[in-house]
């Protein structure tokens, strides 16, 4: 049976849990019409996005098994960690120039001292996330990703973004997972199986 945008869809609402909740991922439709100011480059596409907060990585541990954005993500928590620190200074001067943490200061008895710096590193950490997106570009002829095959082709793709809070695309901002461009009539099985492929990476984090 030959396939059709409608149909990928589908499997997208299959695969992953769409929804409006914030738990759940957001199925989009991409841009494709021509408007005033704005040229599409594509002829149509879908995609599933997910937002998680960067204090979910922390609070849990769990990671995408992903080197660049696992890096990425200890590198953002180990930074805002120091500014929780910063601001916990300016409240208590006494520990500037000290080594200090959540569990430390629970050792010395000072349990509210804990909390209240436990509390600002979660502040932090709540205005960072990390973006998971999967989806896929059709077009009609032209295709920018692949010379074979060039007409009613899709390209399918899997990215993890950490450039917060606008998560612009670019090397410097995003890991691509993968990406694979086929014809759009014979597009199930490749795109069965990459869809479930992202799931699995991305369902590495559980909220």
């Amino acid at each position: 049976m030959a396939m059709t945008i409608e149909k990928l869809k589908e499997i997208m609402k299959e695969t992953f849990d769409t929804g409006e909740n914030e738990y759940l991922f957001r199925l989009e439709e991409l841009e494709h019409e021509r408007r005033d100011g704005f040229i599409p480059f594509i002829d149509g596409g879908y995609r599933v996005v997910k937002l998680f907060n960067l204090s979910t990585f922390n609070s849990s541990g769990y990671r995408f098994s992903v080197k660049e954005a696992d890096a990425k993500i200890e590198e953002f928590i180990n930074y805002n960690y120091e500014l929780a620190k910063d601001r916990f200074v300016d409240n208590h001067p006494e520990y500037k120039d000290k080594d200090f943490n959540y569990t430390s200061l629970y050792e010395e008895g000072k349990g509210e001292l804990a909390e209240e710096l436990s509390n600002m590193e979660s502040d932090y950490m709540s205005d960072d996330a990390i973006m998971v997106e999967f989806g896929f570009h059709f077009y009609n002829e032209g295709n920018t990703h692949s010379d074979k095959p060039n007409s009613d082709s899709i390209y399918i793709y899997a990215i993890i973004n950490w450039e917060t809070p606008y998560f612009r695309s670019g090397a410097d901002n995003e890991k691509l997972l993968f990406q694979k461009t086929v014809s759009l009539k014979h597009s199930e099985k490749s795109f069965r199986k990459l869809a479930k492929k992202a799931n699995e990476i991305f369902s590495r984090i559980k909220e």
